[in-house]
């Protein structure tokens, strides 16, 4: 009886005269309306076999379909919860930053004129040697120097030419170094050192 009333309430009316004793009918708010193909499958089974074979495939697809339906729900939720889990984090993040930079203005107002410069010239060094791990100047195998090194064994021992390549990487370098060095913006002339004139 259960499965009947299942039955009808995945297929309709339709499979009720043949499914259901006669008599038994559910109220009119528990018949669900049906698509058109499916109601047009249902009155061309030609016998109540048929008609019965044709419901267990249409309710096995009905589970599969409910199945992945529920599975791409729980995918979903798992999505949400992550992206409100990052949300959360991104914001705790943020509020930290905003109190770091807080705290940094703070201790800029009332540090001395000498601490200040110490601080600014600790910024100059750290974004240097950034740059200078960037470049890896003492080691062969990394950053800059590291893929020059490949790039020149590769072409020297397959006879290819490449110092016009890297005269150009050099140069833009150089030229963004003296950009910095140079900035018309800033009060006095960077002096450039002796054993680099020489």
């Amino acid at each position: 009886m259960d499965r009947d009333i299942a039955n009808l309430r995945a297929f309709g009316e339709e499979a009720a005269g043949l499914l259901v004793p006669h008599g038994h009918r559910l109220p009119r708010a528990a018949r669900p309306a049906q698509a058109a193909d499916e109601r047009a499958l249902i009155a061309a089974a030609p016998d109540r076999e048929s008609l019965i074979e044709l419901l267990e495939e249409r309710a096995a697809a009905h589970a599969k379909e409910k199945e992945q339906l529920t599975a791409e729900l729980a995918e979903a939720q798992a999505d949400a919860d992550a992206a409100r889990s990052n949300t959360a984090e991104r914001d705790a993040k943020i509020s930290r930053l905003q109190d770091d930079v807080a705290k940094a203005k703070r201790k800029w107002k009332t540090a001395t004129p000498d601490e200040q410069l110490a601080d600014l010239q600790r910024g100059v060094t750290e974004a240097s040697t950034a740059v200078r791990a960037a470049l890896s100047v003492d080691d062969a195998t990394a950053g800059l120097h590291g893929a020059v090194v490949l790039l020149a064994e590769h072409a020297d021992s397959n006879g290819l030419d490449v110092s016009d390549f890297l005269g150009d990487v050099f140069a833009q370098l150089l030229t963004a170094v003296r950009m910095v060095r140079d900035d018309e913006d800033m009060p006095f002339a960077v002096p450039v050192r002796r054993d680099e004139e020489a």
